[in-house]
Formats: C-alpha cells, sequence, structure tokens
C-alpha cells in the first residue's frame, strides 16, 4: 500500500513546485517554518498540512487492495503589510489563482513505484482552494487559511478507465463513461432427461456493440453523434472505430467499421448536455447478386 508520503512525494510536491511560490509541507502534524535571511534576500515559506481525512480500503484476494483516499492539504499565507488600492491583498489573491493553475496542470493520472517495488497506477482528483480564516497568529502575525481536498484511488496492476482510448474517423472521442459488450444470439435445447427446464445452450452468433457516455462538447468526433441523431447523416454511414484497451506491451486494440446505433442526447436544468451512443459494426447488405 502507498503510504502518505510517497503520495505527498509523488504528487502533491511536484504541483506546489511549479507555481514558483516557497511551500513547506509537512504530513500530518511538524514544527513551522519561519523565514530564512540571506544576505538581502527573504525567504518566506507558505507552511502545510498534508493528512488523511477517510479512506476506504477493500481487499479482493491476496495482494489485491482496492484503495480509495481522502486527504486535505491546508495552508497559512501570510498577509501582506500594504494592500491594494481596492483593498485586497495581492500574495493572497495570487496564492489561489497560482495553486490552481498549478493543480489543473497536472493529469489526473500518475503511476508511483512503491517502496514495495509494485506499479501503482493512481488516479487523482481535487477541489479549489477554499478559504478559511483570517487571524493574527503566533510566529507568523496576519495570516489566511486556504484548504483543498484531494481524492486518491489505485489497485496495485490494474487497468484505469483512462487506460482505454476511442477514436471515430481519427478523432479523439471525450466520453465519461464506456461499455463493450458482445452479446450473443443463443439456441437452446433441453436435456432429453430434463424435468427442470435446464437446457444447455450454443451461441449462433455474437454481437459487438460500444456504448459511450459524451459531454456534449463541439468536436468533430461529437458533431457526427449529433448528425446522426437528428437525421443529418444517412443511418447507415460508416465509421471507422478505433479502441485500444490498456497501454504499453499489453495493450490491446479493436478496429471495426462500424454504424451508430440506438443513441440519444439531453439534459437537465444547468448540467452539460450529454449524448448517449452505441456503435455497432457494420455489415455490408448481400442483395443477391
Amino acid at each position: 500500500m502507498l503510504t502518505l508520503d510517497e503520495l505527498k512525494e509523488n504528487y502533491v510536491n511536484p504541483i506546489l513546485q511549479n507555481t514558483g511560490i516557497p511551500f513547506s509541507v509537512f504530513t500530518d502534524t511538524g514544527d513551522f517554518e519561519k523565514a530564512v535571511r540571506d544576505g538581502n534576500t527573504v525567504t518566506e515559506y507558505v507552511n502545510g498540512i498534508f493528512s488523511v481525512t477517510s479512506s476506504s480500503i477493500e481487499n479482493q484476494g491476496t495482494d489485491k487492495e482496492i484503495v480509495s483516499i481522502s486527504t486535505e492539504l491546508k495552508f497559512i499565507v501570510r498577509v501582506n503589510d500594504d494592500p491594494n488600492a481596492d483593498g485586497s491583498f495581492e500574495n493572497v489573491t495570487q496564492f489561489r489563482e497560482k495553486l490552481s493553475a498549478a493543480f489543473g496542470a497536472v493529469p489526473p493520472r500518475f503511476s508511483i513505484i512503491g517502496k514495495d517495488g509494485k506499479t501503482y497506477a493512481v488516479v487523482a482528483g481535487y477541489t479549489l482552494p477554499a478559504p478559511g480564516t483570517r487571524e493574527q497568529r503566533s510566529m507568523l502575525g496576519d495570516s489566511f487559511t486556504y484548504s483543498c481536498q484531494i481524492y486518491f484511488a489505485y489497485l496495485k496492476n490494474s487497468l484505469n478507465v483512462g487506460d482505454i482510448s476511442v477514436t471515430i474517423d481519427g478523432q479523439s472521442v471525450p466520453f465519461l463513461a464506456i461499455g463493450i459488450t458482445r452479446r450473443p444470439s443463443v439456441m437452446a435445447a433441453l436435456f432429453s432427461n430434463s424435468t427442470n427446464g435446464e437446457s444447455k445452450a450454443y451461441a449462433e452468433n455474437a454481437a459487438l456493440t460500444i456504448d459511450l457516455t459524451i459531454p456534449a462538447f463541439v468536436a468533430d468526433s461529437v458533431d457526427i453523434c449529433t448528425d446522426y441523431i437528428f437525421g443529418i447523416s444517412d443511418a447507415n454511414a460508416t465509421h471507422n472505430v478505433v479502441v485500444t484497451f490498456g497501454s504499453g506491451a499489453g495493450a490491446k486494440t479493436l478496429q471495426r467499421t462500424m454504424i451508430f446505433g440506438e443513441s440519444s442526447t439531453g439534459g437537465q436544468g444547468l448540467e452539460t448536455a450529454m449524448y448517449t451512443v452505441s456503435l455497432i459494426p457494420y455489415a455490408v447488405p448481400d442483395n443477391g447478386g
């Protein structure tokens, strides 16, 4: 299992370094790191605490644990002595902006080789820095707090949804959910001595279906969904669909000529409109020639 320090070293620290602000972050607790003077240069650290707020661990067998961890990252920022003309404090305002930009620039998936030598595929999500309280604090003076939540989920040597990619006619599809299903057409035959209706089954054929949930972005790969649903494109218009399942040497690729099946779009309130799309393999009709 990954430790809190490993998550801090591999995810939190690289993000904070990209802000250009000197940080001193401790896990759970630590000593306050005061400003340091080097000649005429004073380095004033933003102190922070990185701690676990909740966790969930499900054991799925030997060496297979599904782990979800919620953490809090809390900072204390010293308020400048002189406010701007509008009464705001530039360093406090810039702190939130720089922190938000740094978190937003990091991919939500990353890999960690833990101290146990195992590779973990980790998915992370975060909340924007939320304001806290302004107080006069010991050793720091007038200061303000910010906090944000970071959520981690990982399973050792596992495949994450982010490791699955779909393209339609060469355009990447930004799906939120995916389902790849093979549905057999079954022929059943009762056992000759059956007394309870039990039967054996034989699959005459099997049909592949790819089901996607896609936000209604304005993009080439999404516009074709609208064209199909609105009847602008032909119902049998074919598309080159490529699904890559996994990454690296173990990745599997599915490539088919497909058409749209049952598909819809809609939404409600202030939510983003969504497409629910099915793709099915296209069979060239036999005209009996």
